[in-house]
């Protein structure tokens, strides 16, 4: 179970809009933030953050909580290790943090999984001071990987056995099925086989340096065997989820103000060959919505270097647009026309010094999009054309008659074959859109909030509503509520109002943060649903403007009385009308209707 003091603790000295602002952009609207959230699919910024509450709240897909809450959803993490990773962003150190009591089972296994990865990458790396493991070691050398690199990116050799590499782990106190979950044995015919074996071994690591996950090389050149074996998604590693070599660019990009994002290890490799220990690596896989926010907590000048080749540029371009969205700045490498070398071949074929200065041709989107289409790309069609001109029009509005202008222009005109004329006709007009509009209000409430808002909550609704709003805040409306009702009709409402109960025999005074917070740590199946509940109460204006009094809760509790009678009569009714004929159905109907409205008169 958490130390509820432990964390109420960090909770007090722990600022929500800093915490978010680390994955996400965070905007200031009135006396809150807003921004996109990253819970859904979202265009316009639907997440609301207060300060002064100390929660976030998404009115599309209704997500909500605390600091912990968001880093817990985000990182898709334990409560715990989500209280531990907020701890260490406001530098608060507590030996309680530490205390294995915090974790639950299935977190045991994760750390069993942990253990195992670091004992096989140990393996691995002494295996290749080996005589088996001469082969691989040349294979390196000849890459330009020296012992230092070697050592530094924990680069190892799998032995060919792999029954007998499986067997080692287990020997270590590791289960079978441990190591399978791991993605690390696979089962075959005559037992457990290391999948990784006989291959050159470029151990994954997560943002705390442990080892997580292997990308293994064949070492010779057979056609029908893969050239790479690749770990598979397990409990402790999503390859969607990671950057490569994060671990070593978390410290290095505050040094050297930037950060290269590439393509593959062997990128990583090369920078790090001239001095540039700031890269992380995409290995594969798009840039993701976790990606942006690791990118984000860098705080480095962000420069997109993905292969130059067809495929590459494309990726580029598409990052691109998810960095536009979360609104961090970059720069993209420039590529000279006909390149198409990745980076370790560059650095190979020209030098050190030549390939330094290569790295220092960046330019902004616009700049790269140029470069690409001018060098060959084609726009397959009007419509094609139509999107790329558009794309450069909020470029073009923002700056003055100038030479640069002129140029961009003409580059356009040349890649689509428009008339230079016709293109500035298309900025004029944008422009006189735009201060056609400046003046419009636009309603940017969201959708669903607009719909809950001019809906009509029903009766027994607004009573159990409003009853638990104050359940949140005041210890004697939870011992009215215990004493005189002890049920709502909503399950959601009644399973916090139960845990509203024993939280308040067990605190002096009712803290609505405190709860969030108790809430996301419960292990409850529906824990997501309470809090997002609990959020939806704490930030309801309506509801707070009434002031809690015993006349307003006699109030609720007749009408909530009142309802369930209600619907009491409406089950007992319909159960009564089973089986029955037509012409008994309407006599029965008939009198349910006269004793209801004598209780009326």
């Amino acid at each position: 179970m958490a130390d509820t003091n432990l964390i109420e603790e960090i909770l007090k000295r722990t600022d929500i809009v800093d915490i978010i602002s680390r994955y996400i952009n965070v905007t200031k609207k009135g006396r809150s933030h807003v921004a996109l959230c990253p819970f859904h699919d979202d265009k316009n910024p639907s997440l609301m953050i207060s300060r002064d509450k100390q929660i976030f709240k998404c009115f599309v897909c209704g997500a909500g909580g605390n600091a912990f809450s968001f880093v817990e959803r985000i990182e898709k993490i334990p409560f715990m290790e989500a209280v531990k990773k907020v701890a260490s962003y406001i530098g608060y150190d507590d030996p309680r943090l530490n205390k294995t009591s915090a974790y639950t089972k299935v977190d045991d296994e994760k750390e069993m999984m942990y253990r195992a990865h670091q004992e096989l990458t140990s393996f691995y790396r002494y295996n290749l001071t080996t005589k088996q493991g001469a082969k691989a070691k040349e294979y390196l050398e000849n890459r330009h990987l020296t012992r230092d690199l070697q050592n530094k990116y924990s680069l190892g050799y799998a032995p060919e056995d792999g029954f007998k590499t499986i067997e080692y782990l287990v020997s270590k106190g590791f289960s079978y099925k441990t190591l399978e979950e791991a993605g690390i044995a696979t089962h075959v015919q005559d037992g457990y086989l290391d999948r990784n074996h006989g291959r050159i071994i470029y151990p994954i690591f997560d943002e705390q340096n442990r080892p997580i996950a292997y990308s293994a090389r064949r070492l010779n050149d057979e056609e029908d065997v893969p050239k790479y074996v690749n770990s598979v998604d397990s409990d402790i590693f999503h390859k969607s989820e990671i950057l490569y070599n994060y671990s070593h660019a978390l410290e290095a990009s505050l040094r050297e103000g930037k950060v290269y994002v590439v393509e593959g290890f062997n990128d990583v490799y090369a920078l790090a060959r001239v001095g540039l220990d700031g890269a992380v690596a995409l290995m594969g896989t798009a840039l993701t919505n976790k990606h942006i926010a690791l990118l984000r907590a860098l705080k480095s000048e962000i420069i997109l270097c993905l292969d130059p080749d067809e495929a590459g540029k494309k990726a580029m371009i598409k990052a691109s647009d998810m960095l536009d969205k979360a609104h961090l700045d970059y720069s993209m490498k420039l590529f000279p026309r006909g390149e198409n070398r990745d980076l370790d071949d560059y650095l190979n074929d020209e030098g050190e010094e030549s390939f330094k200065t290569y790295l220092k041709t960046t330019g902004d989107k616009f700049s790269f999009l140029l470069s690409v289409y001018e060098g060959g790309e084609r726009l397959k069609s009007a419509r094609d054309k139509q999107k790329f001109i558009n794309a450069f029009i909020p470029k073009l509005l923002s700056l003055d008659e100038s030479l640069e202008k002129d140029d961009i222009i003409i580059k356009l005109a040349r890649i689509t074959g428009f008339e230079v004329e016709a293109i500035r006709r298309a900025v004029e007009n944008a422009k006189n859109k735009v201060d056609e509009n400046d003046s419009i209000t636009i309603d940017t409430t969201p959708t669903f909030q607009r719909k809950e808002q001019s809906q009509r909550m029903s009766r027994l609704k607004r009573a159990e509503r409003s009853m638990l709003y104050y359940m949140l805040s005041e210890k004697d409306a939870v011992e009215f509520y215990e004493k005189n009702l002890s049920f709502f009709i909503d399950d959601v409402y009644r399973n916090i109002a139960s845990f509203l109960i024993k939280y308040s025999s067990d605190h002096e005074k009712m803290n609505s943060q405190d709860i969030i917070s108790m809430l996301s740590s419960s292990g409850l199946d529906n824990k997501d649903e309470l809090v997002k509940t609990v959020c939806d109460l704490d930030l309801d204006e309506t509801l707070n403007k009434i002031p809690y009094s015993v006349e307003a809760m006699q109030e609720y509790r007749k009408v909530i009385i009142e309802e369930k009678t209600k619907i009491n009569e409406r089950d007992l009714l319909s159960h009564t009308l089973q089986g029955k004929s037509i012409e008994e159905k309407a006599r029965i109907i008939e009198d349910y209707a006269t004793v209801r409205d004598e209780r009326k008169k």
